[in-house]
Formats: structure tokens, sequence, C-alpha cells
């Protein structure tokens, strides 16, 4: 949380192929071998994990 305090708060979103996209590029540009199909695959996994708890 990066301010607790402010009087608005934003959510943005983006669709799971540009969320999918970026940390693709974010990974190979770190040197990760990772398909743009494995990093989709992770974020739908960790999203099903997340909106169990």
């Amino acid at each position: 949380v990066i301010c607790p305090e402010a009087e608005v708060k934003l959510f943005v979103t983006a669709s799971d192929a540009e969320r999918a996209r970026r940390r693709h590029l974010e990974l190979t540009g770190k040197g990760h071998e990772v398909t743009l199909d494995e990093v989709a695959q992770d974020l739908r996994d960790r999203d099903a994990r997340d909106s169990a708890r």
C-alpha cells in the first residue's frame, strides 16, 4: 500500500493478454527463458489462487 490515508484510491486493471505480455517482457529482459503461454498460464493460476483466499 503506497498511500493508505489517501482520499482517492485507484484500482487499475489490464487485460489478461496485456498483463502476460508485460510480464513476459520483464522476465525475458532479465534473461529468463519463458514462453508467453507459460507466463499467461502462471498469471491465470495466481489469479485463481488469490481469488480463492
